[in-house]
């Protein structure tokens, strides 16, 4: 596992604590904005992009945690990137200041977490508010409300639970307490605060390799169910459900192709993905079958009984292992499938609500897990369109509630974002007026996104993001573009030139990919 402790390069420490002065020099709790960082960095001649996208991270998907908090594919220049308490390992001044306070904290919350619950009829989640903090610790008032409220988001201990930020008037907050503190029982350093972190999120973490391996395993989460045969079959380090097995097959190729580094001559063992005599190998047992009968891999039995297969990658599973690493970095598209597996997924549960956490563990994107902020990227848009509600309301939820019109969405046997296509008529909506015999009319929508309404630009944009793997174009380049657009915080000439640069692109894929002519006349009425 990577060690959020080893040394940085100088232009990471820079880039690090050019972030933590800033913050500690204001007493809000407020961190710069992203376009002051790249300002900063870029008179020092550094790309603050670069720097703070090649810090290392520890854990997989929705558990992923580093130095700084988890970034999305495009970063606004508004948005305020905060660090982490893992990054005091490498700046003094977090280490003096802040982790002396979090330290005393911590034992609080985790006792607070396991006191007795009030009821054993009703169910009561563990909370602490700043009101009780401030009675515990008087003599930190700053620190408890305006710092606390926004370390704990960043932090593994405290990632779940309903949660409010700070009143502005007031100074209060609160936060719900999971069970997931319980891991940091007796934590009172930062070397044992980041042990603590390191062995909780491997617990989570999919990857399960046999002693020794140089290559990942094959990622697993629970809620699929484990073949029978292998039930007995466990041992204290397996999971207990597997992922299905052609999600299995998928993470097995990419794995493989990662391993032998492009080579289509080299057999690596199957064992250096799962140990044997355990679920976990029974299933990557499938898994290299399936990609067996599509001649994507050559298996050779080395052992007898599967124990000792090894595996070979063909040029025709490196192709497809590339095609699927191309199409993990459309962020577009991962949001598409995490927006139509929610009402899926809701729909199939009882009184179609949808716990967030377990649909981060079970599901799946090309055989990779969602990640936190897509999922709930996702969740948003499903509330803003009026199919789903969200508990809680605002900030990050935990469960997701299909409302009449999202039940109808996943019964109508389309996908979630066909039907919101489907629901929405183009054309801008104008108000008309008769002042005195003259006629006036009044666009609604003219400013946030240049006359169109909401629904239209964010269907324009998903459409956009649909789009792109069929372009002959710089994927990332596009996708950057796009994100540019979707940015209601940025200057509407900013997110224009990114319009005119993506017209560009589909204008010269007009003739040879469907749907383009009518994305370009919606982003028309967007440039203007």
């Amino acid at each position: 596992m990577t060690d959020l402790t080893a040394p940085l390069h100088d232009a990471q420490v820079t880039l690090l604590r050019t972030m933590a002065h800033e913050y500690l020099l204001r007493a809000d709790g407020s961190w710069p904005t992203w376009r002051w960082v790249v300002h900063t960095l870029d008179g020092m001649d550094l790309d603050a992009e670069q720097l703070i996208r090649s810090l290392p991270r520890i854990g997989t998907g929705g558990t992923s945690y580093g130095l700084t908090r988890g970034l999305g594919p495009h970063i606004a220049d508004g948005e305020q990137i905060s660090l982490t308490i893992a990054a005091a390992a490498h700046i003094d001044e977090l280490d003096s200041v802040i982790v002396p306070k979090f330290l005393r904290v911590l034992p609080y919350l985790v006792a607070a977490q396991r006191a007795p619950l009030a009821s054993s009829q009703q169910v009561h989640q563990p909370r602490v508010t700043s009101e009780n903090l401030l009675r515990a610790f008087p003599e930190m008032p700053d620190f408890i409300t305006n710092w606390l409220p926004g370390i704990l988001e960043g932090e593994p201990a405290t990632w779940w639970g309903n949660s409010s930020g700070r009143d502005a008037a007031q100074g209060t907050w609160y936060r719900d307490l999971s069970r997931e503190i319980r891991h940091y029982r007796g934590v009172s350093t930062l070397a044992e605060y980041m042990t603590a972190v390191a062995g909780h999120l491997a617990r989570h973490d999919r990857n399960i390799t046999s002693p020794g391996a140089a290559a990942a395993a094959v990622a697993l989460s629970y809620g699929s169910s484990p073949p029978a045969s292998g039930a007995g079959d466990t041992d204290a380090g397996s999971p207990s459900v597997l992922p299905p097995p052609e999600e299995a097959a998928t993470m097995l190729l990419t794995r493989l192709a990662d391993r032998v580094g492009g080579s289509t001559t080299q057999y690596v063992p199957l064992a250096e993905f799962a140990q044997p005599d355990t679920v976990l190998h029974t299933r990557a047992v499938e898994a290299a079958n399936l990609l067996g009968t599509r001649e994507q891999v050559e298996i050779m039995p080395t052992l007898g009984g599967g124990r000792g297969t090894a595996l070979r990658i063909t040029p025709q599973g490196l192709l497809e292992a590339e095609r699927i690493a191309q199409a993990r970095r459309n962020a577009g598209a991962r949001h598409d499938h995490a927006f139509n597996e929610l009402v899926a997924s809701a729909y199939a549960r009882e009184r179609s609500e949808l716990d967030l956490q377990e649909f981060l563990a079970t599901t799946y994107y090309l055989g990779e897990p969602h990640d936190v902020d897509t999922v709930i990227d996702a969740a948003r848009e499903l509330r803003d369109h009026r199919l789903a509600q969200l508990d809680p309301p605002e900030g990050r939820p935990t469960r997701l509630t299909l409302t009449a019109q999202g039940r109808t969405c996943a019964r109508s046997g389309t996908k979630a974002s066909d039907y919101v296509t489907s629901q929405n008529t183009p054309g801008i909506q104008f108000n008309q007026y008769n002042y005195a015999g003259s006629t006036g009319a009044q666009g609604q929508y003219v400013t946030q996104n240049a006359g169109l309404r909401p629904e239209q630009f964010a269907e324009m944009v998903r459409q956009l993001r649909e789009l792109a793997p069929a372009l002959e174009v710089d994927q990332s380049e596009f996708v950057h573009e796009v994100e540019v657009l979707a940015d209601e915080s940025l200057e509407l000439s900013e997110r224009r030139r990114a319009g005119d640069r993506l017209r560009g692109w589909l204008e010269a894929n007009q003739g040879a990919v469907g749907g383009v002519q009518t994305v370009l006349s919606v982003l028309g009425l967007f440039l203007g």
